[in-house]
């Protein structure tokens, strides 16, 4: 069930994750794996998937491209609870609905990284446009605001 991702860190170094592929259980265990390789000029390894340092937010799926640099979303915290839910606003209504959630959870965990999702995300959805009245943050403070309110990182 183990996954692995490699790229681009930084300006100067590439990474290497260990991906427990979004099952918590295995999140020790990747961590530990990535902790066990020795150092190796150049390169960071990972026990998760980081947090993608995008130019454009866009993928390519099924012949077409989504960006999501105009998506804005609405956080929702329950008394009590430590996980949030994110519902999305795509403001672009030919997006399919047997796509819909995997696009929500990869932006998601892209904004976020893995380990930092699955420590802090309960539910993601994805909602064409918010309905009169409601609020909605632009994509790009996702991270900084679950950041702040779960102290997670």
């Amino acid at each position: 069930r183990i996954r692995w991702e490699a790229g681009p860190y930084d300006n100067t170094e590439d990474f290497f994750a260990f991906s427990p592929n979004f099952h918590k259980d295995l999140l020790i265990k990747t961590e530990r794996l990535a902790k066990s390789i020795p150092k190796i000029p150049g390169w960071n390894f990972l026990g998760a998937k980081p947090r993608k340092k995008w130019a454009t937010r866009k993928i390519f799926i099924k012949n077409k491209e989504y960006y999501f640099d105009n998506w804005r979303y609405r956080l929702v915290l329950f008394e009590g609870s430590e996980l949030f839910d994110i519902d999305f606003f795509s403001f672009d209504d030919d997006i399919d609905e047997d796509i819909k959630l995997y696009l929500g959870v990869f932006l998601a965990s892209s904004e976020l990284g893995e380990k930092l999702f699955m420590k802090s995300v309960d539910r993601v959805d994805v909602k064409y446009r918010p309905k009169e009245g409601e609020s909605s943050i632009d994509i790009k403070n996702l991270f900084d605001q679950i950041v702040e309110l779960s102290g997670n990182i």
